[in-house]
């Protein structure tokens, strides 16, 4: 009798289930993704684009400013394994649709791409393309991010052609 009544109480709340992380993650997912942002600019200062070991740091800060753009959003974060794949961060987010009264599940697939602080030229924040692998950039949704000095430009990374890019960038705000 006992369960029946806690099944009757739940249909009645006609309260979804939350999907997404709890914000005392996020809250310390944000602080983690600030920490390693501030540790490799301060590292970079005074490196040359050029300086041995400095790509790394470029694209590894390059993460941590798209990780808090979309932490500070409630987004789930994975990393890819492989280090020469499509795309660097996958993340995923429950969001609830009126419609259906379901939960859908909203999933971007990242490639992330820094600019060097010290770069000594204004980036026009636009991918290079790679034909060869079009076909399977569009299947799989590819997203580039490319981040300079704390500013993210998201674009779809299976374009033939980078030309006129300010209808393109896409807004990532939900």
């Amino acid at each position: 009798m006992k369960n029946k009544d806690n099944n009757k109480m739940i249909k009645e709340t006609n309260k979804p289930l939350e999907y997404n992380p709890t914000q005392a993650d996020l809250t310390h997912a944000i602080r983690k993704a600030d920490l390693k942002y501030a540790e490799l600019t301060e590292k970079l200062k005074g490196t040359k684009t050029k300086d041995k070991g400095t790509l790394q740091m470029v694209q590894e800060r390059a993460i941590a400013a798209v990780d808090k753009h979309f932490y500070s959003l409630g987004y789930y974060g994975y990393t890819e394994d492989f280090p020469r794949g499509p795309i660097d961060k996958i993340y995923k987010k429950s969001v609830y649709n009126a419609e259906t009264g379901q939960y859908e599940p909203k999933v971007w697939n990242i490639d992330v791409k820094g600019i060097n602080p010290n770069a000594n030229y204004k980036p026009a924040f636009k991918p290079r393309s790679d034909k060869k692998f079009l076909e399977r950039d569009k299947s799989l949704n590819r997203i580039v991010a490319i981040e300079y000095n704390g500013t993210i430009k998201f674009i779809p990374g299976y374009l033939e052609s980078y030309k006129n890019l300010k209808d393109l960038y896409i807004t990532i705000d939900s």
